[in-house]
């Protein structure tokens, strides 16, 4: 059985479900590629980076789970990798 959602439901649906869930990953995408900018290498890493989002972004492990962060911070990683070598 499908269900027709309306526009309207839709539209709200997106702004406070999925909005939430986008500025988290730009938020640790930001977050990962900050220290390739600054050449602040002893940050680097996902240790680094968990920990950072534990202390000062919280509400992002409310959106996404532990291994979509994970997976976020090892694929942004690899292309900075790409960028600066």
């Amino acid at each position: 059985m499908m269900y027709i959602i309306p526009d309207d439901i839709w539209n709200i649906i997106k702004v406070y479900l999925l909005h939430r869930k986008l500025d988290a990953i730009k938020i640790i995408k930001y977050h990962t590629e900050l220290p390739y900018a600054l050449g602040m290498h002893n940050r680097k890493g996902i240790d680094n980076n968990i920990s950072y989002l534990t202390t000062f972004q919280p509400w992002v492990f409310k959106i996404l789970c532990k291994k979509q962060i994970i997976n976020i911070i090892k694929k942004t990683e690899e292309n900075e990798r790409r960028n600066y070598m």
